[in-house]
């Protein structure tokens, strides 16, 4: 009898192995030690049991019952969340190491002035205030006091985080000690280098202040106080037309069957109905949320994966603000209407 986790692993499998690749490659940087048949197989068969389950459900409800086959395709956003959970895994893993690297560079360096060779160096440097960086140093060191070579330890440390900082701090060490350089100069003068571009990238941010200000107050509160007024005012539009009686068509022609002056006049309608503009309204609002979540993302953190921090405080303020206008406004033209 096959079992669930060989199952899974056998659909996983019809994945094209270039894509499993990717997959795999996600998942050490994430620091998760799965097998990526096991989860993509995974993923594949909830993504199955859940849309059938939401198609039935929608069959069930009335006012589902057409939609169900569009209800149950909702059960594919777990490919695209899974993936987001990846990607911010791995970005944090990169930001927990590139954030005491240069710490961890200078502390190294001070052993290698002492006596220590590189590696002892390196291992002596990792103490528990770096954190993630001494768990995975200390665990590459493992392998080259077992016997394997400092530089293939070193490539397995530039596999395990996903960090420009940190992969290029490892080939200039393996340089180093090709060519036979002062290693205590390269990593001080590597741990300044990196040190002087978070420094630089605090400064650009803050000097962006004023930009992430503007994009703040336009799309969490200027886009929704128009929309609620506006959506405010075609509602007032189209009860106010109603009261007002139809026009004799005749009234406002000339002599003669011209058309008089008064015609330009006539009042008609709005062409978009409050239903319709509520439509636009939410959607415009979702997306204007939505780019400025990423445009913040990058400015404040460097990375536009970084959104979903933002995104659903947009989300609540926009629908705070319309919902609030159109309520102030319901109380101001509740005694005129």
């Amino acid at each position: 009898m096959v079992s669930l986790e060989d199952l899974m692993k056998n659909v996983g499998r019809i994945i094209p192995k270039k894509r499993m690749a990717g997959l795999d490659r996600m998942l050490i940087y994430a620091g998760l030690e799965r097998i990526p048949e096991l989860v993509m197989g995974f993923m594949i068969l909830f993504a199955l049991v859940f849309g059938m389950l939401l198609f039935f459900i929608g069959l069930q409800i009335e006012a589902t019952a057409q939609y169900a086959p569009l209800l149950s395709l909702l059960s594919l956003l777990i490919f695209p969340l899974a993936y987001l959970y990846l990607t911010l895994r791995i970005d944090s893993r990169r930001r927990q190491v590139e954030v005491v690297l240069p710490d961890f560079l200078q502390l190294a360096s001070a052993n290698v002035r002492a006596g220590m060779p590189i590696d002892q160096a390196m291992w002596h440097a990792a103490r528990p205030e770096f954190g993630l960086l001494s768990e995975e140093v200390t665990a590459v060191a493992k392998l080259t006091f077992g016997g394997e070579p400092f530089a293939e330890t070193m490539d397995r440390l530039g596999e395990r985080i996903e960090s420009k900082n940190l992969q290029r701090t490892i080939r200039l060490i393996k340089q180093g000690l090709v060519s036979g350089g002062e290693m205590a100069d390269i990593l001080e003068e590597t741990a300044n280098d990196i040190r002087n571009g978070q420094i630089i990238r605090k400064e650009i941010a803050t000097a962006l202040l004023m930009y992430v200000i503007f994009i703040v107050f336009a799309s969490a509160l200027g886009a929704p106080f128009l929309y609620g007024v506006s959506y405010k005012m075609l509602s007032v539009l189209e009860t106010v037309w109603i009261e007002i009686p139809q026009l004799d068509a005749g009234a406002t022609a000339g002599a003669g069957g011209s058309i008089g002056i008064g015609s330009f006049l006539t009042p008609t309608p709005p062409t978009i109905s409050s239903e319709d503009f509520l439509i636009f309204a939410l959607v415009a609002s979702f997306l204007t949320s939505f780019f400025a979540s990423v445009i913040i993302a990058v400015i404040q953190v460097g990375s536009k994966k970084h959104f979903v921090r933002y995104f659903p405080i947009f989300i609540a303020i926009t629908a705070i603000v319309f919902t609030a206008i159109i309520l102030v406004l319901d109380t101001v033209f509740a005694g005129i209407l």
